[in-house]
């Protein structure tokens, strides 16, 4: 990617169509927001299964409860990254809605789907062979 940027050869996205960028950014993010859906509804996506079809299974499988919370937390998450910014531009809006909304399920102990327990202990942090860095410990 370094030996890309550098030789300049990002320039030729300027030569694709600006209708199939957005097409394809579009695209992604479909199958990004598909593949969310059994998580956020709390069951169990099928791997390798067809994206908008498990999303389907799992929303027809999902319990009200549930997926009413999580749309509460979703919607709080939007409002805060949508209404931060008109406050303050220089705060993290994403980060800020991340951790507020997870404080907020955990002090109302919502019944929520999360991506489970932290691993523990933390992995040790290593630098690369070739990066000599006294100060990082490396």
């Amino acid at each position: 990617m370094v030996i890309l940027g550098i030789s300049g050869l990002g320039r030729a996205v300027a030569f694709i169509p600006w209708p199939v960028v957005e097409g394809f950014t579009l695209g992604i993010a479909a199958i990004i927001f598909l593949q969310q859906v059994p998580m956020a509804t709390g069951t169990a996506g099928i791997p390798g299964q067809n994206t908008l079809l498990a999303a389907v299974e799992s929303a027809s499988q999902a319990t009200l409860p549930t997926v009413l919370q999580t749309l509460g937390v979703v919607a709080g998450v939007a409002a805060v990254m949508l209404l931060l910014p008109r406050l303050n531009k220089a705060l993290p809006a994403s980060l800020i809605a991340v951790v507020l909304a997870t404080a907020a399920a955990e002090a109302l102990q919502l019944d929520i789907p999360g991506s489970g327990p932290c691993r523990s202990p933390c992995p040790r942090r290593r630098c690369p062979p070739w990066i000599r860095r006294p100060w990082a410990g490396c």
